[in-house]
Order: structure tokens, then sequence, then C-alpha cells
């Protein structure tokens, strides 16, 4: 069983986490979440802070696919940061 990791979305001030570049060729149509859900999640507007959020999201995902579900990127969005 997987451990899901908090990314720090659920507080509107810790959106970006170190230095995240928008979608360095990563696909983020491979992910269970997209882009609307995320801000419909977190009531943002579009811009790059959702690229950011999906870069995390991808980054886990490579790490630890079984967390590729939506409930799981859900829970990985809303959760407070450290």
């Amino acid at each position: 069983m997987n451990m899901i990791k908090p990314i720090g979305y659920g507080h509107h001030e810790n959106y970006l986490l170190g230095s995240c570049c928008i979608n360095e060729g990563k696909m983020g149509a491979d992910l269970a979440i997209n882009g609307n859900r995320i801000m419909a999640l977190l009531n943002l507007n579009p811009g790059p802070k959702v690229g950011q959020i999906m870069d995390v999201l991808f980054d886990q995902v490579l790490d630890t696919p079984d967390l590729n579900t939506p409930s799981a990127m859900e829970t990985l969005v809303l959760s407070p940061g450290p």
C-alpha cells in the first residue's frame, strides 16, 4: 500500500513548492485529473499555478503510478502543505 504524500496545495498560499517549470515536456493528459478539475477544487483561475500543480502531480505519478486515480489526485491537490 502506497502512502500519499501531500503536495501542499490545500492552502492557497502554498502553490509553488521549490522551483517548478511548467510542463517540461510532460503530458498532463496522462494524469487522472485535469487542469479544469484542479481549478474547481482550489477555486483558481487559469494560469501558471495550475501547470505547476500538474507538474508536481505528474512527478509523483512517475514515482508512484498507483497514485494516478481521480480520488488520489484530488487528495494530493487538497492536502495542506507541511
